[in-house]
């Protein structure tokens, strides 16, 4: 049912806006390009916000109904709870028996899915544009008239297990990443897996996945997103219709999350596992931004640092010293509460573990002692405008963008002005930057090898 979820490293940007509804100012782009996309906002009474992408490239459409809780939002000891309840929504409702929603949506030849995150879960379907009241309809229901019961809850609850064995527990590089987390995130709940231990997932009871589906799924703790060949009034008559007399909870209690306490020391994770054959060197940085548009710079760190063949870490690693096959860094800003730079290496040999951390702490102690060029500069910013543009091709990804954008604290305003600001970034504010997030106490730092045999 779920699938792992491409996180938000780099947000759409350059939108034609036009906001329409309640206590939401309209902004319109100039002279728009052809590369630009029409988004139009609106909110029901009930507080579930409705955002509308029209396009009439083909004659589908996407729905894509985001709860803005995760993982971070669960009960100490009730790990992965947020995800087995994204599992039991596609299980039976008051109106509807068990396989119906599938059914109904596999009839008109569409496609359905889900995901979970530490912050979000996502509902989405695709189907032709003339099936978008069934999708809403039948989403709308899963909103106020979830069933959970037996026998349904214990064999679902078979299935995340297996799932967690097979994803989670088995792969060398999950178990390493999950670790990796964990101590990362040593206070904070993005340091338990969003799918959840083992061992707590076999504890969940059919009464814990009411009370948690009861408290946090409500439309005025929802975004609704509509993309493809609809027109808005279309959607809002639609919307009003099948989820506008869903009742907004009072007692939605305040996302208050513990903080992680400053650890002010490295930290780092050696693993050995006969199930791997690569080598594996990889760090991860936690980053608190002030506010979502102050990661920009970072993200042009990133694409200098390891973003392609061009980087630092690339010709230093892969084509000078021959330590590695691949690099790649990249800032991911998905994550509500915090960001993480993370870096990856796939060496070629264990041998070269020590020769590449000392290759990546210089190339980083070199952009915090002296500016970045203006060559480098030009480059890492057209890499990330090709990227946007790219994004654009598949109109279902840019509204995820969107969506996820809307649900960890960006603006429209800000996914719209996003390239124009990176474009005003300068070397000093990038090299500050790197003295002020890529600490080795605000990191963890882990390998990843085959098991070691004696003979």
């Amino acid at each position: 049912m779920t699938r792992i979820l491409l996180r938000l490293g780099r947000l759409v940007s350059i939108f034609c806006l036009v906001f329409t509804g309640q206590s939401v100012l309209a902004q319109t782009v100039s002279n728009p390009t052809p590369l630009d996309f029409q988004i139009e906002t609106f909110v029901l009474s009930n507080g579930l916000q409705v955002v509308v992408m029209p396009s009439n490239r083909a004659p589908i459409v996407t729905q894509m109904l985001l709860y803005r809780v995760g993982s971070a939002d669960e009960e100490s000891g009730k790990s992965g709870l947020a995800h087995f309840l994204e599992h039991l929504l596609f299980k039976a409702t008051k109106n509807y028996p068990v396989g119906f929603y599938d059914q109904q949506i596999h009839r008109v030849g569409g496609q359905m899915n889900a995901f979970t995150t530490q912050d979000y879960t996502v509902y989405h379907q695709t189907v032709a544009s003339n099936f978008l009241e069934l999708i809403m309809q039948l989403e709308a229901d899963r909103m106020e008239n979830l069933i959970i019961e037996e026998p349904g809850f214990s064999a679902e609850k078979q299935v995340v297990r297996e799932e967690i064995r097979q994803n989670h527990i088995d792969p060398p590089s999950s178990q390493l990443y999950s670790m990796m987390q964990a101590v990362l995130f040593l206070h904070h709940p993005y340091g338990r897996p969003v799918i959840g231990w083992d061992h707590e997932v076999n504890q969940l009871t059919a009464q814990d996945a009411l009370e948690f589906y009861q408290r946090w799924y409500a439309p005025n703790n929802a975004i609704l997103m509509i993309i493809g060949d609809v027109k808005t009034d279309q959607v809002r008559l639609l919307a009003n219709k099948y989820y506008g007399h869903i009742p907004a909870k009072s007692n939605l209690e305040p996302l208050n999350r513990l903080s992680d306490p400053p650890l002010n020391m490295p930290r780092r994770i050696d693993f050995n596992s006969d199930k791997n054959q690569d080598f594996r060197w990889q760090r991860f940085y936690k980053i608190e931004f002030a506010k979502k548009t102050d990661s920009i710079p970072a993200e042009l760190l990133a694409e200098i640092l390891g973003g392609n063949s061009n980087s630092r870490f690339y010709k230093r690693l892969v084509i000078e010293d021959k330590l590695a096959s691949s690099v790649s860094a990249y800032l991911d800003t998905s994550y509500r509460d915090y960001a993480v730079f993370s870096i990856y290496v796939t060496a070629l040999r264990r041998e070269n573990y020590d020769k590449i951390e000392q290759i990546i702490n210089q190339e980083i102690d070199a952009i915090k002692n002296t500016p970045v060029t203006q060559e480098e500069i030009q480059r890492a910013q057209t890499s990330v405008d090709n990227a946007i543009i790219k994004s654009r091709d598949d109109l279902t990804n840019l509204g995820e963008y969107v969506l996820i954008g809307l649900a960890t604290g960006w603006q429209l305003n800000d996914l719209q002005t996003w390239s124009t600001k990176m474009r005003m970034i300068d070397a000093k504010t990038i090299q500050l930057h790197a003295q002020q997030f890529l600490k080795l106490e605000n990191a963890v730092t882990g390998t990843l090898s085959p098991k070691l045999t004696v003979e």
